[in-house]
């Protein structure tokens, strides 16, 4: 019983970044606990009928299937109106050994999507791993934005650091031999930068963090897109008597 209070104290602190994370196709709605069940409610956002399936991340983001869940999860949950889920904790008592962190994924928005090693494609260019790993259209910072604003940056701080300019420094002294005034160089004066100081460096780690950050991004977005994938490797469609399609799986749950 303390195991499935402090998951509930868990899943009640992390449900703002279970609602960052959705995807394009589901949007949740609502979220509550109630008698050791959790209850999502979400709406598709598709015209078409998805294959929707809850899991569970742990500390490692290894994702699992609980056993106890009922309602609008399976093949083919049809776009109208608000969905429930709800999942008996009490009855996947076993499973609460860690922090855990619920998330309702479409199958649809996974599919084709490419892993961890796409991170080499945004290590080329910024933002180009980005498209291998997700649906755009779902991104608010753009791959193209992201493209634009590195090597934007990038490109200012080169262009700041050729302007950079140390004018030299010249003494007058008075020549013993000739009597003459003369100017004899004594080395450069502070640096000038183009628009202020130290312009060089902020707009190259401007533009080198955003590169940096997109690729931790793909990569990790990818290392996701593995270990969903090889979840639904172990799912198969089964079809019952009556003809009609759910989601079966082929390997025994925890």
């Amino acid at each position: 019983m303390r195991r499935l209070f402090i998951t509930i104290l868990i899943l009640s602190a992390t449900f703002p970044l279970f609602l960052k994370s959705q995807s394009r196709t589901i949007n949740v709605i609502d979220f509550k606990v109630h008698d050791n069940c959790l209850y999502l409610e979400y709406k598709l956002n598709s015209n078409k009928p998805e294959d929707v399936l809850f899991i569970l991340w742990d500390d490692d983001f290894n994702p699992s299937i609980p056993k106890s869940v009922e309602g609008s999860t399976g093949n083919a949950v049809k776009p109208d109106g608000v969905k429930l889920v709800k999942w008996n904790l009490y009855n996947d008592n076993d499973m609460l050994y860690s922090k855990l962190r619920p998330d309702l994924i479409a199958l649809n928005d996974y599919e084709g999507k490419n892993g961890s090693q796409s991170a080499f494609y945004s290590m080329l260019v910024p933002g180009l791993g980005d498209y291998f790993v997700t649906d755009v259209r779902s991104m608010r910072f753009k791959p193209y934005l992201r493209t634009l604003s590195a090597l934007g940056a990038i490109s200012l701080g080169l262009i700041a650091s050729n302007k950079i300019e140390r004018p030299a420094v010249y003494t007058h002294y008075v020549n013993p031999w000739t009597n003459t005034v003369e100017e004899r160089f004594s080395g450069y004066g502070n640096k000038q930068y183009w628009l202020f100081k130290h312009d060089n460096a902020f707009f190259l780690t401007i533009g080198l963090g955003i590169w940096v950050y997109d690729i931790i991004w793909v990569a990790t977005k990818g290392g996701k897109n593995d270990k969903i994938n090889k979840l639904l490797s172990n799912i198969e469609l089964t079809q019952s008597p009556n003809g009609s399609f759910a989601l079966g799986l082929n390997f025994p749950l925890k």
